[in-house]
């Protein structure tokens, strides 16, 4: 923070040597049309303004907020804004001290081409855009409705409280002792793996370490640090490309995934989960309120919960609704069975659906059949479910409907498994002569040495 200060009176006292300070004061009437500051220009605004137009900075101008209430005049939104462009022999410049930008409507401030941008102890109500190599800082207790970061951007926050935060491919974000309510994260062709992320306060959170992020071949990823920072209500992702990503045990909001991405959510809670182009989702034992989906992509929802699911954009993208088949295969006694083959058929519209395994030394297995097929068109029920069990030439066989988690037992009549499965009988054979033959010729040694 202190280098920020340092920096902005550097800034403040070359422009008073330069001698070339133009100073706005408060005025009644409502300034018609453009402000537009070019070549080596430095206008000062204090007190109240009111402008029906847009405030345009180029080249290496410069505009300074002071102790000022700046009123854009609109009757709809993005009617006017503050852009920062095209910069000539420098950069272009905006200071923004103890000062407020107001507007019945939205009016955002855009950052292009290299410009820099310092606010500071001041309340800007609406967004903030940055492009192209731009840096911004912002310090103080100020108050954004929504900051968008994308590029080549560095962004520093101290002290400061943001309503949404949006972060973009190669941009440089370093957050100290505030508030973010909603961050989101939107890197390209990355693999990386994201765990135990709620919201809440952050000691601190390096997005490329802690999720080990590794950036594949034309991939980028935000650079983003957050020390002692209050994300109070929902961390989101944005996936672009190819990236690969696991999250697992988090709570999250907005979830977007496009390109050819591919996510897996693992006992996760998620907002809203929106899907399009080749993306895919599967779920696992998590809950999504909303899904929408695009494109033309398989998902799965392996015992998870949702609300509605959207298909939009005449998409041609399928969900299956999936559940969990244990099967527990005994003999007719009650004992365990293991190694017993049990496989699930179902003749269908796609084809024979066979889901199958073998069951552990408890003799059980887990099988993971779907329910129903969605699309833009209705739901398609799948079932019911031949469930055959199988051990040597012994067998059984049920019918199950996967609406739920099920839970069955498949006895095996007129059949005891033996204490040792007859797959080790004849190991256990052969090893019991090896035995016997290498007594007797330690006894025939015995006797000769006698």
């Amino acid at each position: 923070m202190i280098v920020v200060l340092v920096s902005c009176l550097l800034v403040t006292l070359a422009f008073v040597q330069k001698g070339i300070i133009k100073t706005v004061k408060a005025s009644p009437e409502i300034h018609q049309g453009y402000l537009i500051l070019t070549g080596n220009n430095v206008t000062s605004i204090e007190g109240r303004f009111d402008i029906n137009g847009s405030i345009i900075v180029e080249d290496n101008a410069t505009l300074i907020l002071k102790d000022a209430f700046l009123n854009f005049t609109q009757t709809q939104d993005l009617q006017h804004n503050i852009t920062l462009r095209n910069p000539s022999n420098g950069k272009p410049h905006f200071y923004s001290y103890n000062s407020t930008i107001t507007s019945n409507f939205r009016a955002d401030i855009c950052l292009r081409e290299n410009s820099t941008t310092t606010i500071n102890n001041s309340t800007i109500p609406w967004y903030i855009y940055t492009y192209d190599y731009s840096l911004l800082s912002i310090c103080n207790s100020s108050y954004l409705e929504n900051l968008v970061t994308h590029d080549y951007t560095i962004a520093n926050i101290h002290n400061s409280t943001i309503d949404e935060w949006h972060s973009y491919h190669d941009c440089e974000v370093q957050v100290y002792d505030s508030e973010i309510n909603s961050f989101v994260t939107g890197p390209r062709s990355v693999n990386c793996t994201i765990s135990k992320l709620k919201p809440g306060l952050v000691n601190y959170w390096d997005f490329i370490t802690n999720c080990s992020v590794t950036i594949q071949s034309g991939g980028a990823t935000p650079n983003v640090t957050l020390t002692n920072v209050n994300v109070t209500r929902c961390w989101g992702f944005g996936f672009y490309g190819s990236s690969n990503v696991t999250i697992a045990n988090s709570t999250i909001g907005p979830l977007f995934a496009t390109d050819s991405s591919v996510l897996y959510l693992r006992s996760t809670s998620c907002s809203i989960a929106t899907v399009q182009a080749s993306a895919v989702l599967s779920a696992t034992d998590s809950s999504i309120t909303l899904l929408e989906v695009g494109g033309s992509s398989s998902h799965s929802l392996i015992n998870s919960t949702y609300t509605p699911i959207y298909f939009y954009g005449g998409a041609g993208g399928i969900v299956f609704l999936m559940w969990y088949l244990d099967v527990h295969v005994i003999d007719s006694v009650g004992q365990d069975v293991p190694s017993a083959f049990v496989r699930t058929s179902y003749p269908s519209e796609l084809g024979l659906i066979i889901v199958s395994g073998f069951t552990d030394t408890q003799g059980l297995v887990r099988l993971t059949l779907p329910e129903k097929m969605m699309n833009a068109t209705g739901e398609y029920p799948i079932g019911n479910y031949a469930v055959e069990a199988t051990y040597e030439t012994h067998s059984n066989s049920t019918i199950v409907n996967m609406t739920d988690n099920q839970e069955i037992t498949l006895t095996l009549a007129d059949f005891i498994i033996p204490e040792f499965p007859s797959i080790l009988i004849l190991p256990l054979f052969m090893i019991a002569i090896f035995l016997a033959v290498f007594v007797s010729r330690r006894r025939k040694q015995n006797l000769t040495v006698r």
